[in-house]
């Protein structure tokens, strides 16, 4: 992907503004600076609005904050809003509650390439250590992203493993990452790049999909389906998930149904 083209980050939240703040401070520390920050957010209360607006005077890029009614948990909504406030031609999707490493959009931008999209890792925290990064104002901004401080976190129990942050080289040599190119289970709707045109040809995000479950899936099967590949984006795009309760998996069976039947019917 040409270096001056524009992506944009849509990044999903819903009622953890200090979570969302620790995001756009990992955000706002990238390496590479031409992108812009969409923030969908699913029915949020003024809290969040207000992180927003307090990020958007730091911030030397474009972040755009769009809300819709909380009628629950309506993420593929949302995020099919967002997609039409964004001038980019490249998306990366990222969860309001995930701290992007410094060259996370640097990576995701050498990975992206036509006809596939790109599944990131993540790294999960505990609870107490997502306390301990919540209650420090600044500690996304300063947060050491080498192997050796990760290996350190993971020792101590604070995270559930530390290899992600390896950052290993993106070039011709890289042939393993294109070896399953129809393995849709491997993405992760927290740290995705897809292409605009991609989307727009399977009419994003389906919106029959409510409550928590299965979204990304239903998405990627169709995007398989349309003659996407799926390429990894392990050891280069990792990003911190901080730790959250379960939210209520009683739509999780029937939002797989939904996903899954696009298998049989190759919608």
């Amino acid at each position: 992907m040409a270096t001056g083209s524009l992506i944009s980050v849509i990044c999903s939240t819903y009622n953890r503004p200090d979570a969302l703040a620790a995001s756009l401070l990992g955000l706002l520390r990238q390496a590479d600076t031409k992108f812009e920050i969409i923030i969908a957010d699913d029915g949020s209360t003024q809290e969040t609005r207000q992180i927003v607006d307090l990020y958007r005077t730091r911030a030397p890029i474009r972040i755009h904050h769009v809300w819709h009614e909380d009628l629950g948990f309506r993420l593929a909504a949302i995020r099919n809003l967002a997609l039409k406030y964004a001038q980019g031609e490249y998306i990366l999707l990222l969860d309001g509650d995930c701290i992007p490493s410094p060259y996370w959009i640097t990576n995701h931008r050498k990975l992206a390439e036509d006809g596939w999209t790109v599944s990131g890792q993540r790294i999960l925290t505990s609870q107490d250590f997502c306390t301990e990064i919540l209650e420090s104002a600044d500690f996304a901004k300063k947060l050491d992203w080498s192997a050796s401080h990760f290996k350190r976190l993971s020792r101590a129990g604070k995270i559930n493993r530390w290899q992600p942050v390896l950052n290993l080289a993106i070039d011709s040599f890289s042939f393993w990452r294109k070896l399953s190119p129809k393995r849709w289970q491997m993405i992760r709707g927290c740290n995705w790049g897809i292409w605009r045109k991609d989307l727009e040809l399977v009419d994003g995000f389906n919106e029959q999909i409510i409550g928590w479950g299965h979204e990304d899936a239903d998405l990627a099967i169709r995007l398989m389906n349309a003659g996407v590949k799926f390429k990894s984006g392990s050891f280069a795009t990792s990003v911190l998930h901080l730790w959250h309760k379960e939210a209520s998996r009683d739509h999780a069976n029937h939002n797989w149904q939904l996903a899954t039947s696009n298998l049989d019917e190759k919608l």
